[in-house]
């Protein structure tokens, strides 16, 4: 339905995509918005009739859903616009605040509704249990079946993390009505007055869900890191270039779904001109670009591959291994001096390591000296995980 929309009242021909994310969003949300106050209005005359409290809070649940996607209309609008002087790296971040809300919007709807339901538990009242209470929770079920698959689909498409999360809410919607029904049938056929126990089981799993789509926006704003699928494609790419030997110091910066930046450093031979490298970097950074939609800067590190130098490196990093299996090294220069060689190189230690810059470079500088008493070292810890 959604592509239909699109296609023949927006004018649209092609499937969703980066380019036409915006135009996909909000005619989903749209939808969305309209689904879920279609479902409110049914679930509540449903429940007006049964008495049902847990058919309240699914109901309530559904409102709250319509109101997520008016949340996500709003970021979808203001996301679209570019930069300016305030942020200089557009608005793209408004969609991540926008599912933080949602989140909010979520739990606050959970506890409210959740706090009715107990009241139910200690005061129970009788259900009435109809062919059109049954019908109506059915066709809830369906429709939400269907929000699940066109929000999945078209999330993965656009790269929208408030439409991927609409979709886990909309399948958690399904298990929660089904408990729902469940709990309507077990009140009635048992008299055991579970509709309280089940209304007060759906409104944690509504506040379990906004918790956990809180947890993951909270994340995009501080700052998520890359997949490890992404970095091994990012290093596929800048080592498949004759010249690159290595890469390190990736730093990655999500502005948005439309906007993400990369910077790292490359390993090149010092061999190489510096317009040969330069021209080198463009095609690097375009082909980043091409590849996995980023803006990327490369910066070159000079490195000097004779056979002395190789066998210095791999000296150094064998006894860098002994030291702590988990550290690595890179930036590795050789100065020669009347002293001896000094080496200055920087190691990478995992963010899980709790040991002091200090100690780790005492334990370096001893490892070092045992290569070769006359070696001096200048070391740089670097915490990084990728």
């Amino acid at each position: 339905m959604i592509k239909l929309i699109v296609k023949r009242f927006l004018k649209v021909k092609q499937n969703p995509n980066l380019e036409n994310r915006h135009i996909y969003g909000l005619t989903a949300s749209c939808v969305g918005i309209g689904l879920n106050v279609l479902l409110f209005v049914i679930k509540l005359t449903a429940a007006l009739l049964s008495g049902s409290v847990s058919i309240i809070a699914d109901a309530v649940n559904n409102i709250s859903d319509a109101a997520s996607s008016v949340i996500t209309l709003v970021g979808f609008k203001l996301s679209k616009q570019g930069a300016d002087t305030e942020p200089p790296n557009g608005h793209g971040r408004v969609e991540y605040v926008a599912s933080f809300l949602v989140s909010l919007l979520i739990i606050v709807m959970g506890y409210e509704s959740g706090k009715y339901a107990i009241k139910k538990i200690v005061s129970p009242e009788e259900i009435t249990l109809d062919i059109i209470t049954v019908v109506i929770l059915l066709f809830s079920v369906l429709i939400k079946l269907y929000m699940y698959f066109y929000n999945k689909n078209i999330g993965k498409a656009i790269n929208s993390s408030s439409m991927i999360a609409t979709a886990k809410d909309s399948i958690s919607d399904v298990a929660a009505t089904l408990g729902v029904l469940a709990a309507v049938l077990i009140t009635r056929l048992t008299n055991f007055y579970a509709d309280g126990f089940f209304g007060a089981a759906v409104s944690i799993f509504i506040v379990y869900t906004g918790l956990s789509s809180a947890k993951e926006s909270g994340t995009l704003l501080i700052g998520k890191a890359p997949s490890a699928e992404f970095i091994k494609r990012l290093e596929n790419i800048v080592l498949s270039h004759k010249g690159i030997s290595g890469i390190h110091d990736i730093s990655y910066h999500d502005y948005g779904p439309e906007r993400k930046m990369v910077s790292l450093h490359a390993e090149m031979s010092s061999e190489y001109d510096i317009s040969t490298a330069h021209d080198l970097v463009d095609i690097i950074e375009r082909e980043l670009f091409e590849s996995l939609g980023v803006e990327a800067v490369v910066h070159i590190d000079p490195v000097c591959f004779d056979s002395h130098f190789e066998e210095i490196r791999d000296s150094l990093i064998k006894a860098i291994k002994e030291v702590n299996g988990n550290y690595s090294i890179h930036d590795l220069r050789v100065l020669r001096t009347p002293e001896g060689l000094t080496l200055y190189f920087d190691t990478s230690v995992p963010y899980g390591d709790k040991t002091p810059d200090k100690e780790i470079k005492a334990q370096l500088t001893k490892a070092v000296k045992q290569l070769d008493p006359t070696y001096h070292s200048v070391i740089t810890i670097d915490r990084r995980d990728v």
